[in-house]
C-alpha cells in the first residue's frame, strides 16, 4: 500500500510538473477533479451565502432602469433613522457601500472593485463583510443584467423581505433585449417568493403583476398620485434634486414597515448620502480672495440633459451687465472612448453656452479642442451682421454679450467696482472707475494697498481690451462701410475672445486639488467663480469631485464649530479632528472656525488651545501634501517642453502597464486588510473610508506617474 501510494504521488507530481503527451485517462480524471472543485465549491459558497442570509433580520433589495442608485440612498437614510445597523450596497457613479452604526450616523465606503470589474461575489463578500460587522439590517442595489445572474442573487442569496423596482426603461438591448418587453420580464427574476414588490413603473405594469403572481408577492404600486403629493416644500429639505417618484416609493416601503410617511421624509431629507453624481450645488469656498462655487451637472452626458441643469441652476440668467460679481466657468470632462459625446459638447460650448472660461479636463483633450476649433470655425463662417431683418448694431451687441464682452462703460467699471468691492473700505468703486478712465487704475491700487492688485489689473485690462474693440466695430458698423470687412472684423473680435476661454489641462492624470489651485489662480479676485461640470465623472473629473465632497463635509463641520451651543462646537470639532481630507477649499474656512472656537475655550471643557493647535498643524500637513504646485496642470503640447514631457508620461505610462498587474494584486490584499481592520475595530469608519478611496483611485491608473514626479520635487 506504501509503495502504490508513493507511486501515485510520484505519478500526480509528474504530471503536473512537467509537459509531456497525457493520456486520455489522465485529461480525463483532470477534468474530473477540476469540474468536481468548481462545482462543490459553488456549492459550498452558495450555502454559505444562505446561512448568512439567515443571519439578517431585515433585507431590502431594489432595481430598475433610472433612480435605483438614489432609491437605496434614501432607503438607508430611513433605515438609519430607525436605529439598526446597516449595511447598505449601492453602485450609482462607484461602486459604494454605507454603514450606519447603531444610532448613529451613514459612512460612505468603496466597494474595491479589481480593474472596476463587477462580479456577483462581491455581494457574497459583502455580505460576508456585513455579518461581521453585527449588521442587522441589508440593504443592495442589483447589479445583475444576466438573468441568471439576478435569479441568483435574489431567489438563491438574498430572498428579500421587500423589494423595489423603480422602472423597466429600455437599457441594456444587448443583455435583456431586444424587445422593449424583455427589459421587465427580465426584471421578474428580482421579484422575491412570497414576499412584497413595491414599485414605480407604469408602462409595463401588467407584465410585473404577472411576474408578482409567478413568485406569490404581493405587489403595491406607486403611481403618479403618490408623487404629487410630495409637496415642494419637501422636496425643497433634500440636498440635492430628487426625484418625487422615488421619495414615494421610499415612503411606500416605510409605510410597509409600518413608519408614518411624515416620518419618512423627514428623516430621509435629514440623513440621505447623496451619490456623487446628483445634480447639486456644493458650498462656496474662499480661496485666497476668490469665492468657488461648484454645481455638479457631470451625470449628464447629453445636450438636453446637460443643458437643463445649466438652466435649472441658473446658469442661463447671468449677465455681464446685471451681476459683474459672477464669473461663470464649465469643468468639461473628457473621455477618449465618447468621440461622438465629444463632438456633441464642443457643439455646446460653440453654440449654447455663455461662460468666461471653459476648462478642459480628462483624456484625449487634444482632441476635444480639434472639435471645438472645427465647431467654431463652422459657426463663424455663417456669422454676418447684415442679414435681411437684422439690425447689425443689435446683432452685434447680441453675439458680444454671449461671449461675456462689456458692451458699454457702465459694465467695465461695474465689473471693476465687483473685483473691488471686498477692499471698498481702500478703494470705492466711483474711485476706481474715475482711476481707470483717467488712465491712473495702477497708481490707484498701489497707494489703497489692494489685495492682489497684479491680478485685478490684469484681469481689467484684458476685459477693457476687448470692450474697445468691441466699441470701434460698434462706431464702425453704425457708420456704414464694406459689409464683408465689417464682418471679418465681427468674427475676429468673438473668435479671439472664446478661444481666449479655453483653458485645456492636457495631463490626464492631474489631480482634483491641482485643477482647483488652477481654476482659483485664473479667477478675478472678488468675485464669485460659479463652476457648472459637464459631461461625465470618470477618470480626471472623479477627483475633482472627491476633493468638492470632501469640502462639503468640512463645511458642516465648521458651520457647527461657529455656533454658540458648546455641544455643536464639539460635534464640529470631533468631525474636522478625524478628518483625513482636507485641501485648499477646507483652508480658509477651518482656520476661521478655530479662531471663532478659540474665543469659546472656557465653555469647552472637552477641547483645548492644544488640540486645536494640533488641528491647524494637521490641516497645513495635509494641505502640503496635496499641494501639486510643482507641476504645471495646464501645458501647452505644442511647444517643445510639452512634446518632451508627454513623451516621458508615454514611456511612464508604458511601463506601468507592465507593472500593474502584480500592484493590482497589492491594491486587492491592501483592501482586504482594511476590511478586516475595521472589522475588528482597528481603524476608524473614516480612515477606512479615505483609504479605500486611495486604493479605488490607484487602480484608475498614472500611479506610477505620480510617484516618479513625486520623487522628482523631492530631488529638486
Amino acid at each position: 500500500m506504501t509503495w502504490s501510494f508513493a507511486t501515485l504521488s510520484s505519478d500526480i507530481l509528474a504530471y503536473a510538473s512537467t509537459v509531456y503527451e497525457n493520456s486520455l485517462i489522465e485529461l480525463a480524471i483532470f477534468v474530473a477533479l477540476a469540474s468536481a472543485w468548481f462545482f462543490c465549491r459553488h456549492m459550498v459558497l452558495g450555502w454559505y451565502a444562505r446561512r448568512l442570509r439567515k443571519s439578517l433580520s431585515l433585507v431590502l433589495g431594489g432595481w430598475g432602469t433610472r433612480g435605483k442608485s438614489g432609491t437605496e440612498r434614501l432607503k438607508a437614510g430611513l433605515m438609519n433613522a430607525v436605529g439598526p445597523s446597516i449595511v447598505s450596497k449601492t453602485t450609482g457613479c462607484e461602486a459604494m457601500f454605507l454603514i450606519g452604526t447603531p444610532f448613529g450616523g451613514l459612512t460612505e465606503m468603496f466597494l474595491f472593485r479589481p480593474y472596476d470589474k463587477a462580479t456577483i461575489w462581491e455581494q457574497f463578500n459583502l455580505l460576508r463583510i456585513s455579518i461581521r460587522l453585527k449588521t442587522r439590517v441589508f440593504l443592495w442595489e442589483c447589479m445583475g443584467l444576466n438573468p441568471d445572474y439576478v435569479r441568483v442573487l435574489q431567489q438563491d442569496w438574498m430572498r428579500d423581505d421587500i423589494a423595489t423596482i423603480t422602472n423597466t426603461y429600455p437599457d441594456h438591448e444587448d443583455i435583456q433585449g431586444p424587445a422593449g418587453r424583455n427589459i421587465p420580464e427580465v426584471m421578474c427574476e428580482f421579484i422575491p417568493n412570497n414576499s412584497r414588490l413595491l414599485t414605480t413603473e407604469e408602462e409595463m405594469l401588467p407584465i410585473l403583476h404577472e411576474g408578482a403572481a409567478k413568485h406569490q408577492a404581493q405587489m403595491r404600486t406607486v403611481g403618479w398620485k403618490e408623487a404629487g403629493l410630495v409637496h415642494k416644500d419637501l422636496l425643497d429639505r433634500f440636498p440635492y434634486e430628487e426625484h418625487p417618484y422615488n421619495i414615494a416609493l421610499v415612503t411606500a416601503m416605510g409605510d410597509e414597515l409600518g413608519l408614518e410617511p411624515d416620518f419618512c421624509v423627514r428623516e430621509m431629507s435629514d440623513r440621505v448620502v447623496a451619490d456623487l453624481g446628483v445634480l447639486k450645488t456644493y458650498p462656496r469656498s474662499q480661496i485666497e480672495g476668490r469665492t468657488l462655487e461648484f454645481v455638479m451637472g457631470m451625470s449628464a452626458n447629453e445636450r438636453f440633459g446637460a443643458m437643463g441643469n445649466w438652466d435649472r441652476m441658473g446658469f442661463a440668467d447671468h449677465d455681464l451687465a446685471t451681476d459683474p460679481e459672477v464669473f461663470v466657468s464649465t469643468v468639461v470632462n473628457n473621455r477618449a472612448d465618447r468621440v461622438p459625446r465629444s463632438r456633441v459638447f464642443a457643439r455646446m460650448l460653440v453654440h449654447d453656452l455663455a461662460a468666461d472660461q471653459h476648462v478642459l479636463i480628462g483624456s484625449n483633450v487634444e482632441g476635444l479642442i480639434g472639435f471645438i476649433h472645427e465647431e467654431w470655425d463652422a459657426f463663424a463662417a455663417n456669422l454676418s451682421l447684415f442679414t435681411e431683418g437684422d439690425d447689425p448694431e443689435k446683432k452685434l451687441e447680441e453675439l458680444a454679450r454671449k461671449q461675456r464682452i462689456a458692451v458699454t462703460e457702465d459694465s467695465l467699471a461695474g465689473l471693476l467696482g465687483a473685483m473691488l468691492a471686498p477692499q471698498s473700505d481702500k478703494l470705492s468703486a466711483a474711485d476706481a472707475a474715475a482711476a481707470a478712465s483717467s488712465g491712473r487704475l495702477p497708481e490707484a491700487l498701489a497707494e489703497a494697498g489692494i489685495e492682489h492688485a497684479a491680478d485685478i489689473l490684469a484681469h481689467y485690462d484684458a476685459m477693457a481690451k476687448t470692450a474697445q474693440d468691441y466699441f470701434e466695430l460698434k462706431r464702425a458698423v453704425a457708420a456704414g462701410g464694406d459689409t464683408g470687412a465689417l464682418d471679418a472684423q465681427m468674427r475676429n473680435l468673438l473668435g479671439a475672445a472664446f478661444k481666449a476661454k479655453l483653458v485645456p489641462i492636457y495631463d490626464v492624470y492631474t489631480k482634483g486639488e491641482a485643477i482647483i489651485r488652477l481654476i482659483a489662480q485664473k479667477t478675478p479676485p472678488g468675485l464669485v467663480n460659479r463652476i457648472m461640470g459637464m459631461q461625465n465623472i470618470k477618470g480626471t473629473g472623479l477627483d475633482w469631485v472627491y476633493r468638492w465632497q470632501a469640502w462639503e463635509t468640512v463645511a458642516a463641520a465648521c458651520e457647527k464649530m461657529r455656533a454658540d451651543e458648546p455641544a455643536e462646537i464639539e460635534r464640529g470639532y470631533r468631525v474636522l479632528a478625524g478628518f483625513q481630507e482636507f485641501g485648499i477649499l477646507s483652508d480658509h474656512e477651518v482656520r476661521a472656525s478655530v479662531a471663532a472656537a478659540r474665543q469659546h475655550l472656557n465653555a469647552l471643557p472637552n477641547i483645548s488651545a492644544v488640540q486645536l493647535d494640533a488641528l491647524e498643524a494637521r490641516l497645513r500637513e495635509q494641505i502640503q501634501a496635496q499641494d501639486t504646485s510643482g507641476t504645471s496642470a495646464a501645458t501647452d503640447s505644442g511647444d517643445e517642453a510639452g512634446r518632451a514631457g508627454k513623451m516621458i508620461d508615454g514611456l511612464v505610462t508604458f511601463a506601468e502597464g507592465f507593472i500593474d498587474p502584480s500592484d493590482a494584486v497589492r491594491r486587492r490584499n491592501h483592501s482586504d486588510k482594511i476590511y478586516k481592520a475595521l472589522i475588528a475595530e482597528q481603524i476608524s469608519l473614516q480612515r477606512a473610508a479615505a483609504e479605500l478611496k486611495e486604493i479605488t483611485a490607484r487602480q484608475k491608473g498614472g500611479w506610477l506617474a505620480k510617484s516618479v514626479k513625486a520623487k522628482l520635487r523631492l530631488a529638486a
